[in-house]
């Protein structure tokens, strides 16, 4: 069942909260992971926090019908508290790597050359062999065969001559403002390690030189809580974080009570 939304129940009077958690299920929310206790410094007094979610079902238990915190912050026999939460900035999802090159509105000449990572695309009249790509009508032509040619689309022998799609970069499918969007095929850091290099003069890349723009995950398990010193809270719904989670952290709305 797909998800559909979040919140977090929480009481700063550091009471049980299953008669707001009842409450809630009656309206079709469900229990997401453990009850939790933030404790974010010795003034303030701890909030007991519940995650909720509503459109897919419980994950990893619910809160006990009879438990009840306890004087040293412990629940009943069929409750838990998770650890506490650290205050931390906010977590991050995964970001692809990417770059632009531009045709200045100028057309490229007979032998021009694009380099990503090691794949050559020489720019040519009459595409012949293995990396050639056909100089088109005006400059944006040229740069929507270079696009082709990258993602092996378009027609294959008269817009370019390659015998597959670029392994680790893929091209965007339209030029825009004479300019050609381009992202690596990973999500992470791992993307800003593509180059891109040129010896045609017309041409300019966004980044010279490599890739840039790819972020990594921030490092979580299904279930886990991040405040944020903004007050914000993060719940990471994935079971397992890799760098090609780009919506593994979702920020959750509060109901206060």
């Amino acid at each position: 069942m797909a998800v559909t939304e979040y919140m977090a129940i929480h009481c700063q009077r550091h009471e049980d909260l299953t008669p707001l958690v009842n409450a809630a299920i009656a309206v079709g929310w469900q229990p997401y992971g453990s009850l939790v206790m933030i404790e974010p410094d010795e003034v303030t007094r701890p909030t007991l926090v519940q995650p909720m979610i509503k459109g897919i079902p419980e994950v990893t238990g619910e809160t006990g019908a009879t438990g009840e915190t306890g004087a040293t912050g412990e629940t009943g026999a069929t409750g838990s508290i998770g650890p506490g939460i650290q205050v931390t900035t906010a977590p991050v999802n995964s970001r692809v790597a990417r770059n632009r090159i531009n045709s200045n509105n100028t057309q490229v000449t007979e032998g021009d050359t694009v380099t990503l990572d090691s794949k050559v695309y020489t720019f040519c009249a009459e595409p012949t062999t293995e990396g050639d790509v056909h100089i088109g009508a005006d400059a944006d032509a040229s740069l929507l065969n270079l696009s082709h040619a990258i993602n092996h689309a378009g027609t294959p022998g008269t817009d370019y001559v390659c015998a597959a799609f670029h392994p680790t970069i893929e091209a965007d499918g339209g030029i825009f403002s004479h300019t050609l969007g381009m992202a690596a095929r990973t999500y992470g850091l791992i993307g800003n390690e593509n180059t891109a290099t040129k010896s045609a003069a017309t041409l300019s890349f966004l980044h010279v030189g490599q890739f840039r723009e790819g972020v990594d995950c921030t490092p979580g398990t299904i279930g886990t809580l991040r405040l944020v010193d903004t007050g914000n809270l993060y719940l990471c719904k994935d079971s397992v974080v890799t760098t090609e989670s780009p919506q593994a952290w979702v920020k959750l709305t509060y109901t206060y009570f």
